[in-house]
C-alpha cells in the first residue's frame, strides 16, 4: 500500500462519519415541523425538566459526539466482527432521533413519542453496553445521551399521564 493509499484509507472513516452527521442535520431540518401545533402547546407539561444549560450543551455536542462514535467504531480494532452491527445500530438510533419529532407531531399522538423514546433508549442502551466492553471512551461519550433518553422516556410517560382523557 502506497503512502497516498494509506492516507486515503485513514481519511475515509472520517469522511463517512461526517457525511452521516451532515445527512442527519439536513434531514432533521427538512423533516422537523416549523411549529409544534396548537394541540401540543395546550398540553399540561411535567414539572421534571433538565436544566436549560445542560440541555443546550447536550444538543450542541450531539453531532460531534455521534460523529466521533461513528469514526471510532470504524477505526478501532477492538470492534472486530461486531463493527457492522454497531454501526447499523448507531445509524439507526440517529435516524430515529431525526424522525421522532415529526412522527410525534405529525400524528398528534403522545404515545408515539413514548414509543420512539423507548425504542431509542433501547438502542442506546444496547450501544452503551457494547461500547462498555469494546471501547470505554465510546461508552463514556454515549452515557449522557443514554441518560437523557431515559429521562425523556420518563417525561413522555408523565406527559401522557397528565393529559389522559
Amino acid at each position: 500500500m502506497t503512502e497516498s493509499q494509506a492516507s486515503a484509507a485513514a481519511v475515509r472513516p472520517l469522511g463517512i462519519a461526517i457525511l452521516i452527521c451532515v445527512t442527519a442535520v439536513v434531514l432533521t431540518t427538512v423533516l422537523s415541523p416549523s411549529e409544534t401545533g396548537v394541540w401540543y402547546e395546550a398540553l399540561e407539561r411535567p414539572s421534571v425538566r433538565i436544566p436549560p444549560l445542560m440541555l443546550m450543551l447536550l444538543a450542541i455536542g450531539y453531532y460531534p459526539v455521534f460523529g466521533l462514535l461513528l469514526y471510532r467504531t470504524q477505526t478501532l480494532a477492538s470492534m472486530g466482527r461486531l463493527r457492522p452491527a454497531i454501526l447499523s445500530v448507531l445509524v439507526g438510533a440517529m435516524a430515529l432521533q431525526v424522525a421522532w419529532n415529526s412522527l410525534l407531531l405529525g400524528v398528534e399522538r403522545l404515545e408515539m413519542g413514548l414509543l420512539a423514546n423507548g425504542v431509542l433508549a433501547g438502542l442506546l442502551g444496547l450501544l452503551w453496553g457494547t461500547y462498555l466492553v469494546k471501547d470505554r471512551v465510546g461508552a463514556l461519550l454515549l452515557l449522557p445521551y443514554l441518560l437523557l433518553t431515559l429521562h425523556d422516556v420518563h417525561w413522555s410517560w408523565a406527559l401522557i399521564d397528565l393529559n389522559r382523557g
